[in-house]
């Protein structure tokens, strides 16, 4: 739960109108986060409620089999870097 709790902490920062930096910087602030909840076996307890577990879905589904949203970016960069997307645009 401490892990979803950062990462919410994390992505709402982004919708307070700081500079998200590169895709290096999004990847770097919230991958770990990103990665920690994907492969969690509890996935689906911990998504419901969540405020972001729509974007969250959106995401896995936008990058399953390798797929990328953004294909000039690396798979994890795309993976947190699409999530804002999902969020925020």
């Amino acid at each position: 739960m401490e892990s979803i709790n950062r990462l919410t902490y994390k992505i709402d920062q982004y919708g307070t109108g700081i500079e998200w930096g590169t895709q290096a910087d999004v990847k770097a602030n919230l991958w770990s986060d990103l990665d920690n909840l994907r492969n969690n076996n509890n996935l689906n307890n911990l998504l419901n409620g969540w405020k972001y577990k729509d974007a969250f879905e959106t995401t896995l589904l936008w990058h399953e089999n390798g797929r990328k949203t953004f294909n000039l970016m690396d798979w994890e960069s795309s993976f947190a870097v699409g999530m804002l997307f999902a969020i925020y645009h």
